[in-house]
């Protein structure tokens, strides 16, 4: 009898114990992939806002030399693009694929010889040259890079996504198998 009850408890004691360490497996896997999201989804969108935000900024700093055509205003525009290329460096340490960042990084590169040579012009007197220069070469390229920006926004969210759904079928593991024991 005494073997029974013994049999019975270890039964009971494994059928409540295993959900445990399921759920707690569960668990640890939940964490890891919160770790993951924090570190580098989250991160990355951050600094892809941002870089997002420079490069807004890059354009409005260019436009608006068009318009005002002062030192103060150039000066903007090169220091708005230094921020941009900053931020493109952020995106790139923490995005899977640097590949598009550097992209991004290379159409920023690009923008401060073109803003010089636009500003030379509007200093000399030549707005049609500096608007053509404007027009022909800084928009195209800031263009290019906000395209970057937007696909790289969809391929973080598709990714998040993912590991969202991955988690979330670990947490319902989980709970089953709590519930059947």
């Amino acid at each position: 009898m005494r073997a029974r009850l013994a049999i019975g408890l270890a039964i009971i004691a494994i059928v409540l114990i295993v959900p445990l360490f399921i759920a707690r497996k569960a668990m640890n896997a939940l964490h890891e992939e919160l770790l993951v999201l924090r570190d580098n989804e989250v991160k990355t969108s951050v600094s892809l806002g941002n870089l997002r935000d420079a490069v807004a900024d890059v354009r409005a700093r260019e436009v608006a030399l068009g318009v005002v055509r002062d030192d103060t205003t150039y000066r903007e525009l090169v220091e708005a693009i230094r921020i941009a290329r900053g931020w493109s460096d952020s995106v790139s340490a923490t995005f899977m694929d640097s590949t598009m960042p550097k992209a991004i990084r290379s159409r920023l590169d690009q923008l401060a010889p073109i803003a010089d040579e636009e500003y030379a012009a509007y200093r000399a007197g030549q707005i049609s040259v500096g608007d053509s220069i404007s027009d022909r070469h800084m928009d195209p390229v800031i263009s290019e890079a906000e395209r970057q920006l937007k696909s790289m926004g969809r391929q973080i969210d598709q990714l998040t996504a993912t590991r969202v759904e991955k988690t979330e079928g670990q947490v319902s593991e989980a709970q089953e198998a709590a519930l059947a024991g």
